[in-house]
């Protein structure tokens, strides 16, 4: 499984990770990666972290996504209804806007929510099994304590990004 995020959270050893993809901070970007891998590596899952911030940023890649409907793509939104990486600020779609009826009509199903991490557990499993693009909206709080920051360089980047193709 691969996981494509730029939330600004520490990679996990359980996956392999492509964040840091090839640049720090590319807010709306990680969808269009994700789909670039799911459409070149069918035979793997692939899984984009991104923020709520980053998703509005970036919903014209979710049209893409959704003309192209790759079967091993899903999509997280985590929304805390901020710009974590922005300094806080609260995004102009906070409180208004529905990721899960958004995708819905993109084409994007399933899509769905969750209020808890029993209900995330569930819902990640059955998205993760499923053959197909889905899309799980996951609200969540403002981060405590310090913002995590990439060590790599961003030539580092580039190629620890090429090596998990070659």
């Amino acid at each position: 499984m691969l996981v494509a995020y730029e939330m600004v959270i520490p990679p996990s050893p359980q996956y392999i990770t492509l964040r840091p993809v090839y640049h720090h901070h590319e807010m709306g970007l990680a969808p269009s990666v994700g789909l670039g891998v799911a459409l070149a590596h069918p035979e793997r899952k692939v899984v984009v972290i991104e923020g709520d911030g980053s998703i509005a940023m970036g919903l014209s890649s979710l049209v893409t996504i959704a003309h192209n409907q790759p079967d091993n793509l899903m999509i997280v939104c985590m929304d805390n209804q901020i710009y974590e990486a922005g300094g806080q600020n609260p995004t102009p779609n906070a409180g208004r806007m529905d990721f899960v009826k958004t995708m819905e009509g993109l084409g994007i199903t399933p899509a769905r929510s969750v209020d808890s991490p029993d209900e995330l557990r569930r819902t990640a499993s059955e998205f993760l099994s499923h053959r197909g693009c889905s899309f799980l909206h996951v609200p969540i709080g403002k981060r405590k304590g310090p913002l995590h920051q990439p060590t790599l360089k961003p030539y580092e980047m580039k190629h620890r990004f090429r090596s998990l193709f070659t």
